[in-house]
């Protein structure tokens, strides 16, 4: 990572309350308030069968139903289940841990109807310890393309909006910035874990062993900077019901 995001990294986690967008976190059913019950579920499938090399189409399909899709009978997967590893047994494994972006290849070899938005939710709830979601309302408001709304410039990652209204992410620079994307998640957790503030996951993580007691991961720090973005653009944490996910 670049000195200079790093610099605004760090200005970025001076100026935000980071727990509270957590707990501001709202997508349809999942909030707070009732556990993030269906993030939940989606984190104990996928990265059981992500540990147990068995994520299929149908995996794919329920990340793009809690998604949003209008369009999930395009998604499609060349190999069922998909062949890649992100795990050596129960932990992440080290060719990821030094290059995250693989993933995002072979994934993208290995299906159709996805793109940058639905890839990075398959991976974000295969191995939570190591990716986060990236989508165009992040990018909206941390890259390139919607000057009304963006707050700090992180990433040269460019979001365009469609005929309808929706916004894309596009292609330039995919899928390298993501790994940046990534990089900044985890320097987050780790000054946030460093200095002791902790993440207030509801309780059924730490039942389900998907969580350490406040320890920060990517997953957590991208749902909070998902909410500062919706803040940022909407002015309320949530516009789910009025703004459907992106096409990708």
């Amino acid at each position: 990572m670049p000195e200079s995001i790093r610099e605004r990294v760090e200005t970025l986690i001076a100026t935000i309350n980071i727990p509270e967008l957590f707990r501001q976190y709202n997508w349809k059913n999942d909030n707070w308030q009732d556990g993030f019950k269906e993030i939940l579920q989606l984190e104990k499938d996928l990265s059981t069968a992500a540990k147990e090399q068995r994520i299929t189409t149908g995996h794919i399909i329920e990340i793009a139903r809690w998604g949003g899709r209008r369009d999930i009978e395009r998604i499609r997967c060349n190999k069922d289940p998909l062949v890649f590893s992100l795990y050596d047994g129960d932990e992440i494994s080290a060719a990821i841990q030094n290059d995250p972006v693989t993933a995002v290849r072979v994934l993208k070899d290995q299906t159709t109807g996805i793109g940058p938005t639905y890839i990075s939710k398959v991976l974000r709830f295969a191995a939570p310890l190591e990716y986060g979601v990236i989508d165009s309302r992040l990018v909206r408001v941390f890259g390139i393309g919607d000057e009304k709304s963006r707050k700090i410039h992180l990433l040269n990652l460019q979001a365009r909006p469609g005929k309808d209204g929706r916004w894309a992410i596009a292609p330039v620079n995919w899928p390298g910035e993501y790994g940046t994307w990534i990089a900044i998640l985890h320097q987050i957790a780790r000054n946030l874990n460093a200095a002791g503030i902790r993440c207030p996951h509801p309780k059924q993580f730490y039942d389900a062993g998907l969580r350490q007691s406040g320890e920060w991961l990517p997953a957590d720090v991208e749902m909070a900077l998902f909410t500062y973005a919706s803040m940022a653009i909407y002015g309320r944490p949530d516009k789910s019901q009025h703004s459907p996910s992106s096409v990708q």
